[in-house]
Order: C-alpha cells, then structure tokens, then sequence
C-alpha cells in the first residue's frame, strides 16, 4: 500500500489508515443518532 500511494515510509501511510477509521467510526455514530430520531 504504501508504494501504491506513493508515501516513503509507512509511518505516513498508518496516518490516513487511522484517519480513515477515524472517519467511518464518526460517520457510523451519526447514523446511530440519526436512527434514533426516526425510531422515536
């Protein structure tokens, strides 16, 4: 992967992978919200 997106060491790489998670963790919480206000 990290030769794929271009990155030198994988340290930059883990970066966005965690941002990533990060990103879909948030995103699966608003949806979490989101379905409470329609089952309510």
């Amino acid at each position: 992967m990290k030769e794929l997106l271009g990155h030198s060491d994988i340290r930059v790489t883990q970066i966005y992978a965690k941002a990533s998670k990060a990103n879909k963790d948030k995103a699966i919480d608003s949806l979490d919200d989101l379905e409470d206000l329609l089952v309510d």
